[in-house]
């Protein structure tokens, strides 16, 4: 802004291509005061978030500071052809953070933190809450409760040896198609599991390995149509990393995101 200080300012944030301008970069969004942080993927009710701070180039207003978002992209159809630009369903929100000089008139008071959060209808599952069905090939899973967890524990599952397995018993509320997605822990001394849902393989083998404690991103095991009631969620090892000291599982949650209800 050439270090003027103006009453209003009009701001343009383009989700297409066009946002290497505010980002300043296409590809590979990492610097210094733009980021992005978070890139889930491409399917449905999964998350995209990125950030610019103008630290270095600041954008001085007196009175008001507007940020249009254009919501034209990329978007890929159901028959898996793809649509370089054109208008998207996705949601935005935003958080906006500013300098300001005193005094200043009151500012009108939030709305609850439930009402400006987006709902998915997701189901969580806490995973300690599943201990009572568990069905193991060695000593029974058990409580572990545990620092950065959903709801404070999880289920413990630790054999000595491959292979090794764990089965538990979840509910479906009504028939339809989900996303199924799990919360894990990882740690020093954790296997690689290979998740089932009823009998059948349900995504990749987690390796959940790590130097230290954490808790890993939801990993998404795929998309399901699942009738209600009663179903399985098995996680089986036969293998760790060549670092980790055994073969340890921590399920954190089962998240199931209705897909089209």
């Amino acid at each position: 802004m050439g270090g003027h200080t103006i009453e209003a300012f009009n701001y343009f944030l383009y989700a297409s291509d066009a946002g290497v301008c505010v980002l300043c970069s296409g590809y590979g969004i990492d610097g210094l005061y733009y980021g992005f942080p978070v890139a889930e993927g491409y399917d449905t009710l999964q998350r995209s978030t990125c950030y610019r701070f103008h630290i270095s180039d600041p954008v001085p207003f007196t009175k008001s500071l507007r940020v249009m978002i254009e919501h034209k992209g990329a978007h890929q159809f159901p028959d898996g052809h793809w649509d370089g630009y054109m208008e998207r369903a996705d949601d935005f929100s935003s958080v906006a953070y500013w300098y300001q000089i005193e005094p200043h008139k009151p500012f009108p008071a939030f709305p609850p933190a439930q009402e400006r959060l987006y709902d998915s209808n997701a189901i969580v599952i806490e995973g300690e809450s599943l201990i009572d069905s568990a069905k193991s090939s060695e000593d029974r899973p058990v409580r572990q409760d545990i620092g950065g967890c959903s709801g404070g524990a999880q289920l413990f599952f630790t054999p000595k040896n491959t292979p090794a397995s764990v089965v538990v018993d979840f509910n479906v509320p009504r028939d339809g198609r989900y996303r199924l997605m799990v919360g894990c822990t990882k740690s020093w001394d954790y296997g690689k599991y290979q998740p089932y849902l009823d009998d059948t393989l349900a995504g990749k083998v987690i390796d959940l390995f790590n130097k230290s404690v954490i808790q890993t991103p939801v990993i998404n095991l795929g998309v399901y149509d699942l009738k209600s009631g009663a179903h399985e969620m098995g996680f089986a090892t036969t293998a760790k990393n060549t670092e980790s000291k055994g073969y340890y599982l921590g399920l954190d949650f089962i998240e199931l995101i209705p897909i089209g209800q």
